[in-house]
């Protein structure tokens, strides 16, 4: 999720509470990554370089869904990230 500020974000105390709860009980198919740009939590842009690497944290096969809230450039490039690593696998394979 990626948002100028807290008070910005929507739902945000659900996905925290789901986060927290998967953290607890060892649940490994959900796991919440904040961005809040103007508050310095996570600054980073979320930009393909950084996606790459936030992904390659997981093994692939282990990425099933991505649910994205952010702005429309934002979706735009973990779109293009997921395509091309897509493409890539298809080659490999």
């Amino acid at each position: 999720m990626s948002y100028p500020r807290r008070s910005d974000a929507v739902a945000l105390e659900l996905f925290e509470a789901l986060d927290n709860y998967c953290k607890r009980t060892n649940i490994n198919n959900f796991s919440l990554h904040l961005r809040l740009s103007q508050e310095n939590v996570n600054p980073a842009r979320w930009n393909e370089a950084f996606i790459r690497q936030e992904i390659g944290k997981f093994a692939v096969k282990d990425i099933r869904k991505v649910w994205v809230c952010g702005p429309p450039v934002m979706n735009e490039t973990f779109d293009r990230v997921f395509s091309a690593q897509a493409a890539q696998n298809e080659q490999n394979n």
